[in-house]
């Protein structure tokens, strides 16, 4: 506590002293605005949500290029898939992410996991085997940001589970 006490007064510190301010979301520009800060600093707090390139990731998908990529992934067009893109760990939830698709799975015995990550392949394998998640039910891909749009066009639906904790307020 004594540590987050010392870092938040050297920030509203900087934050007084700005001549602007850039966060990453709503949420976090409304939690700085009621700091103890002047109001110059409040009217300066500018929000840049995201930039994902709205383009690369389009609502429409390309349906023969969705089968081709789910024939790769050896989905049948009975199968559900799942994806989570990210990296696993830390913030990232992924054990219960997992634990969710398990009981998932159970619902949907033809769905398939894909996650797609840089990260150590076997944090997801080793997490599905202590749920009893059976390997043919898994996909583990790294890919280069220009092959995102053409995995994820794979996929039914998308998962996400972050640590929920004070500074996420201000993450995109």
């Amino acid at each position: 506590w004594l540590i987050f006490k010392f870092f938040n007064s050297i920030e509203r510190t900087c934050l007084n002293e700005a001549s602007g301010v850039v966060c990453l979301t709503h949420a976090g520009r409304y939690e700085m605005q009621n700091w103890d800060v002047t109001s110059q600093v409040k009217g300066a707090i500018r929000v840049i949500p995201c930039c994902v390139d709205t383009g690369a990731f389009r609502a429409e998908v390309d349906r023969d290029l969705r089968d081709i990529v789910r024939e790769e992934l050896g989905a049948g067009p009975e199968s559900l898939i799942v994806s989570y893109l990210g990296s696993l760990g830390g913030w990232y939830l992924h054990d219960e992410m997992v634990a969710f698709f398990g009981r998932f799975a159970k619902a949907f015995p033809e769905a398939i996991l894909l996650v797609i990550t840089h990260d150590d392949p076997g944090m997801i394998l080793d997490a599905a085997s202590r749920v009893g998640i059976p390997p043919h039910m898994l996909r583990v891909r790294s890919a280069f940001r220009s092959d995102l749009p053409r995995l994820l066009s794979a996929a039914d639906l998308g998962l996400f589970f972050i640590r929920s904790t004070y500074s996420k307020i201000a993450s995109s």
